[in-house]
């Protein structure tokens, strides 16, 4: 698919799936603005992502989106820079051992996972109309099956477990993404979310390093980032 003309926003694009698809989008020919937390290993990921595709079009734009505070003027970075936005991809993610909270006191993956992808996504809903015929993709997961909402202990101060929270986090993932395409019904933006499958990504602390009963099983039988029929140009 020729995709020259669109602009592209992954979230956590420097490293395993964000990477990749950012290659992906490159190659065929779409500027693809990559959203990373890391200022050090974003330059390396750029660099990496136009040698792999082939394509210098691939920005970058740094922001830590679990601090709400640096969500805003990241979006109005994007606005000033870039007169529309055809297809962001909710990617970034965090995965910790024991709990711990954002800078606004939230319980770090539902704010990365959840409450900044709804932030972003608001601020950014004019770059959206803009496009057209823009899309919104959100990374979720099957593991959604292991979370469960309780609205009395929302931020997992009472009950936490690492894997029953991160499946919370992407089962809202989900439900957000009901609810925003039915709030975007009639604007010609369709909202969507996806399972990536087993995928031998690199995510700090992901789950299946934390797991043991997982580490045998995802490195038989997962995934890579990439296809071996993507490996051909790849390299």
């Amino acid at each position: 698919m020729d995709m020259t003309g669109k602009i592209c926003l992954i979230t956590g694009a420097n490293p395993g799936i964000g990477l990749a698809a950012a290659t992906q989008l490159a190659h065929r020919q779409a500027r693809v603005v990559m959203l990373c937390r890391d200022p050090e290993r974003r330059h390396a990921a750029q660099a990496r992502g136009r040698g792999n595709s082939g394509n210098p079009r691939i920005d970058l734009l740094q922001a830590d989106l679990a601090d709400f505070a640096q969500v805003h003027p990241v979006a109005q970075e994007y606005a000033a820079r870039y007169p529309r936005l055809d297809i962001p991809i909710h990617h970034a993610g965090v995965m910790k051992k024991h709990r711990a909270v954002s800078a606004d006191g939230h319980e770090l993956r539902f704010a990365m996972h959840v409450l900044a992808s709804f932030l972003l996504t608001h601020r950014l809903l004019e770059s959206l109309a803009a496009a057209g015929d823009a899309r919104m993709i959100a990374v979720a997961s099957i593991a959604h099956r292991l979370g469960r909402l309780d609205f009395e202990d929302l931020q997992a101060q009472h009950h936490y477990g690492i894997w029953r929270q991160y499946g919370t986090s992407k089962l809202a993932t989900i439900l957000f993404t009901y609810q925003l395409a039915h709030r975007l019904a009639g604007t010609g933006i369709p909202a969507n979310c996806l399972h990536p499958g087993i995928i031998g990504s690199n995510i700090k602390g992901s789950p299946a390093e934390l797991h043991p009963c997982s580490r045998r099983p995802r490195r038989a039988h997962g995934q890579s980032c990439i296809s071996p029929a993507q490996q051909r140009w790849i390299g």
